[in-house]
């Protein structure tokens, strides 16, 4: 999870009050367009700490970056251990609820995800695009296509004007 910048960053950064423990941030990090309530605050000791507000997790790092990956990982690993417990039957109906919230924001921030790079790789241009573009605003044409062979043997080498391979 990479999540988006936070109003919280840019006023530690500029020198206003630093959230700790006792008074922490309170707010949401959006990650591909998906909210994760939370607290954070940062240590005595210098840690960052994002606590979710909505299930029992914990990232703690060496900033907020970190932390918030720290974040991530620790809720995806709550939602393997939960969803082994569901699939066991042994998940109390609480930690059916906490499977289905996170793996419901999983999915979505996945498929998010997933249409954010379909549109960006249907607004970038191919390779060849490129190439004939650049060719014709050269004034030249296209070079000659070559098709790879299935047997090609990139280490072949072939003595020169001849079709004999070279001795290894």
């Amino acid at each position: 999870m990479e999540p988006e910048p936070a109003q919280g960053d840019q006023a530690v950064e500029a020198g206003e009050r630093m959230p700790t423990e006792e008074h922490p941030d309170e707010g949401a990090f959006i990650t591909e367009g998906v909210a994760w309530p939370a607290v954070r605050w940062i240590a005595d000791d210098g840690a960052h700490v994002v606590d979710s507000t909505e299930f029992e997790v914990r990232g703690v790092g060496a900033d907020w970056p970190e932390a918030f990956m720290a974040f991530g990982m620790a809720a995806f690993d709550l939602y393997t251990y939960l969803t082994d417990l569901v699939s066991e039957g042994r998940a109390t109906d609480e930690e059916r609820d906490v499977a289905a919230l996170i793996g419901k924001k999983i999915l979505t921030s996945t498929e998010n995800r997933l249409r954010r790079i379909e549109i960006e790789l249907t607004r970038r241009p191919s390779m060849d695009t490129v190439l004939n573009d650049l060719l014709a605003t050269l004034n030249l044409r296209s070079p000659p296509v070559v098709e790879r062979q299935q047997n090609w043997d990139p280490h072949l080498r072939m003595r020169q004007n001849s079709r004999t391979p070279l001795p290894a």
